[in-house]
């Protein structure tokens, strides 16, 4: 295997803030965004687990598991919009691209102001 698979494929289980950037080219249903590293990442804008707690958010920014128990209140979710911030969790990796789960939408200084307290 080449260094980029290996690369990409190191990369799954791992979160990363990204910048979303809107509906993908290829398939509308999918929106993408890109990591602080420039990586473009594909995800659902409408997931059925969200994130609504602060606390859940802080957990999984100081590195703790994700535990899957996000509010499922579909009156609390909403659609992810251009030029927010969102967290994604990658469950797949090719060397140009992640394919995430959105996780929760946020703001870059919530993100900073937790990962400086990690």
């Amino acid at each position: 295997r080449s260094g980029a698979e290996e690369a990409a494929r190191n990369q799954i289980g791992k979160y990363h803030l990204v910048l979303v950037e809107g509906p993908s080219k290829k398939n509308e249903k999918v929106w993408q965004g890109k990591t602080d590293g420039l990586r473009r990442c594909m995800f659902d804008p409408q997931p059925q687990n969200f994130i609504n707690e602060p606390s859940e958010l802080e957990r999984i920014i100081n590195g703790q598991n994700h535990t899957n128990d996000a509010d499922t209140n579909p009156n609390k979710r909403r659609p992810v919009g251009i030029g927010e911030y969102v967290l994604v969790q990658v469950t797949e990796a090719t060397p140009s691209t992640l394919y995430t789960n959105l996780l929760a939408i946020t703001t870059l200084s919530t993100y900073a102001t937790l990962s400086a307290n990690a």
